[in-house]
């Protein structure tokens, strides 16, 4: 369950800004997620909330946004794919639609924080 390393860090950074501001109270945290980077958003969402307990972010509203998957290929077109196509296991064998060359992930991968709202 890496969900709760990655929680972890997020909410050291949160309590870190938070208080770098001079916030009494973190009501929202707003991240972006990528379908590649295997998180399981229910499962940092729990850990966050777990993480949370006794501190200013305690009851802060989590709202996860999903990124979508972007490949590259070789003549440099890029290109989105649907979230009904994707296929981790083909995903560096899907074609540009654009030229039909090889083409590989550069997005899709992170999870990072967004925003941060505090009072």
């Amino acid at each position: 369950m890496h969900e709760f390393f990655v929680a972890s860090g997020i909410m050291e950074t949160v309590l870190e800004e938070a208080k770098k501001h001079g916030a009494g109270k973190v009501s929202k945290i707003v991240l972006e997620i990528g379908p590649l980077s295997m998180i399981s958003v229910e499962q940092l969402e729990f850990a966050l909330d777990i993480l949370s307990e006794g501190t200013i972010a305690c009851g802060a509203a989590i709202e996860c946004r999903i990124t979508p998957v972007t490949l590259k290929c070789e003549n440099n077109h890029v290109n989105v794919v649907a979230p009904a196509k994707l296929d981790f296991f083909s995903l560096t064998r899907i074609p540009c639609p654009a030229c039909g060359a090889k083409t590989r992930p550069v997005g899709g991968r992170d999870c990072m924080i967004k925003e941060i709202s505090a009072e």
